[in-house]
């Protein structure tokens, strides 16, 4: 924490105590002012307040009352205006408000489910009904803010911005909203599943798939066409495997955009499946896709950045980045044409495992077919380079009549 902050929280530290103290004041001496008179209020004995004390005690007494009351907007916006007439700044007034919310809801949530309750030996899980109950909880408190006029929090404003870009607060607040249902819709989904209302994994991939479909043509419905890019660069799906991707390699915002596009198109040449596996057509257009993006990526990377980017993010385990690292004469030409053998693998055992083959026949067409994998890389790398990775185990190839495991990570949105 940065001085400055430091010193803000201190400075509300100090002032909070001192309205509590006033309230304690009031409420320890109202005996007393009761029976005196309005124009000469009394502390205590024959002391008589000055009319600033007099009335920052009034103030605080009428805080303590409000302070007490039900949590509604309109008791926040009254509570609101005793501190500004007080004196406070806004800042400090925004900043109680959301403490005195934040404070009440962190109450009633400890109620639905105390994490601290749970010994450290046990998973805190809370059931789906406390989970429903504490999301709504969620919901319950952006919307007491927003009918107090009162901003979320810097860190959650700050998060929101990240998210939102420069929309208006009006598209902001409804594409929560479309965020939200959504998120109950699967959450519900997730629940059903684990009361074993679903039918299997291809029946949820469906029913994720719709409501994926749903829920962005219910955004395109609200945002205009810029807009809607705006928004998908934050919070898409290809947006975030484009981050992923980089994995640190250093880009600036226009090239992020050009492997956004890039992505985009990788997506909508190779859709994803709603379960089952792609069939060699599916794949082999996806195999083209691919090449298209790598050759964008080069183009956007250039050469050192590319290398960087294969090597730290397209490469699915450490034994091949350190492979890679400790064999710098290996190219990244040689690099990208060892994840394209991967990308290879699912191809070559899918047509190698055509229907109608006897146990044997596709036994030994898998065979084959994993000889020609290895030999592919014996021709990218060398002899003595492909034994070394394959003893590292950089790019396993499927065993005779196995599952094709590839180590290499599949690129380019696979």
């Amino acid at each position: 924490m940065n001085r400055s902050a430091l010193l803000v929280l201190l400075a509300l530290s100090v002032v909070a105590n001192a309205t509590l103290g006033f309230v304690a004041l009031r409420r320890a001496s109202v005996t007393v002012s009761a029976t005196a008179s309005t124009s000469t209020p009394v502390v205590s004995g024959a002391t008589k307040e000055s009319p600033a004390a007099a009335g920052l005690a009034a103030t605080a007494a009428r805080l303590g009352e409000k302070i007490a009351a039900p949590r509604t907007g309109a008791n926040l916006r009254e509570i609101a205006a005793e501190l500004r007439a007080a004196g406070f700044s806004d800042q400090l007034v925004k900043t109680i408000m959301q403490s005195l919310v934040t404070e009440e809801l962190m109450r009633r949530q400890q109620a639905i489910f105390d994490w601290s309750a749970t010994p450290y030996w046990k998973n805190a899980r809370p059931t789906p009904e406390q989970q429903r109950a504490m999301r709504d909880l969620q919901k319950e408190r952006r919307a007491l803010l927003a009918e107090a006029g009162l901003p979320l929090s810097p860190m959650e404003e700050g998060f929101r911005r990240r998210q939102f870009g420069g929309l208006p607060e009006a598209k902001i607040s409804a594409l929560e909203k479309i965020q939200q249902d959504y998120n109950d819709l699967r959450q519900e989904m997730f629940e059903q599943t684990q009361r074993g209302g679903a039918t299997g994994a291809r029946d949820m991939a469906a029913q994720q798939k719709l409501l994926q479909d749903e829920q962005e043509r219910d955004i395109a419905a609200l945002l205009t066409p810029e807009e809607k890019l705006e928004y998908e660069l934050r919070n898409s799906s290809a947006a975030s495997q484009v981050r992923s991707q980089l994995n640190g390699v250093d880009v600036s915002e226009q090239e992020f955009r050009d492997l956004f596009a890039a992505q985009k198109a990788y997506e909508a040449a190779n859709p994803r499946q709603a379960g089952g596996p792609q069939t060699v057509a599916q794949l082999q257009a996806g195999l083209a896709a691919w090449d298209d993006y790598q050759r964008t990526a080069q183009t956007v990377l250039g050469a050192d950045r590319y290398r960087e980017y294969l090597v730290s993010s397209q490469l699915g385990n450490s034994a091949a980045k350190s492979f890679f690292a400790e064999r710098p004469g290996i190219t990244t030409s040689q690099i990208q044409e060892l994840a394209r053998v991967a990308r290879t693998v699912p191809i070559e055992m899918q047509q190698a495992s055509a229907p109608g083959l006897s146990n044997d026949e596709r036994r030994a067409q898998m065979a084959a077919a994993t000889d020609k994998l290895r030999a592919r890389v014996v021709q990218i790398l060398g002899a003595q380079y492909a034994q070394e990775a394959e003893n590292a185990r950089v790019l396993q190839l499927p065993r005779t009549g196995g599952t094709p495991t590839p180590a290499l990570r599949l690129p380019g949105g696979g």
